[in-house]
Formats: structure tokens, sequence, C-alpha cells
């Protein structure tokens, strides 16, 4: 998709809202997805495709039932220590696989519960009203 053909952008301030992240893990993460970006033309704002960042925050499970550490917090709204914590208690199945440790999505909901269903616990209308927010502090 060539950057004429988004229409709808995200500011580092909309991600950081939406998702939790630090503006450090906002540049790193779409650095390393390679978001398409674009400079507004007023001031010193970075513009990331919402499309892009949205289709990558929104991953599905995996076929193979696991999921990332992260996507294990935002999907049961618990920080990093409890999964770990509750993996170790309960044994619930992890992967360590490259710098990344996956955990079984089965394991987790059978100790937290369905949990949510979207991976990044935030919903269209959450979004719709954090960024009109944004929009309005401005």
């Amino acid at each position: 998709m060539e950057a004429e053909e988004i229409t709808e952008w995200y500011t580092i301030e909309d991600i950081q809202k939406i998702y939790r992240m630090t503006i450090k893990a906002v540049h790193n993460f779409t650095s390393r997805h390679k978001i398409p970006k674009k400079k507004e033309k007023t001031g010193n704002t970075t513009l990331y495709s919402k499309k892009h960042v949205d289709d990558i925050k929104n991953a599905q499970i995996g076929e193979d039932g696991y999921i990332t550490i992260p996507e294990a917090c935002a999907m049961f709204n618990v920080d990093r220590d409890t999964i770990y914590n509750r993996c170790q208690s309960y044994k619930i199945p992890k992967i360590n696989k490259g710098k990344f440790v996956i955990v079984s999505v089965e394991g987790l909901r059978k100790v937290f519960g369905s949990g949510n269903i979207a991976i990044n616990n935030v919903n269209e209308q959450q979004r719709s009203n954090i960024i009109e927010n944004t929009n309005s502090d401005k």
C-alpha cells in the first residue's frame, strides 16, 4: 500500500493510549514492523498508518494456540509478572521462540477465564473515543 493510498493515521500519542505503549516501544514497534509513516507539514508530528498498526496489533492467535507475553497481558489485563507467575504455578506450557516467549492460550484461559476476544483489549468504540479526546485536546 502506497503512502498516498493511506487515509487514516495515528499519532504517537494515539498509539501510546490505545495500546498502552511507551514512546520508545512505539518507535521500536513501528521501526521493526516497517509501518508506513509520514511527517505532518505543520509542526513536528509523525503519523503512522492506522491500518498497518491495527493489523499487526490485532493479529489473531496463531494456529498453534500460543501468544506472546505482551499479548497475554493485554488479553487478560494483567502484568507480565503475573503471567510468568501463573505459568510457573499452574504449569502452563510456554516456549522460547527466538527472543520471544510464547504461552498457551488454552492454559491461560483455564487460569484466567475467557479473557478478552481482542488481543489488545481495546474495541473500536474505545479507540474512537480515545482519538476524539486526543483531537479535542489539541
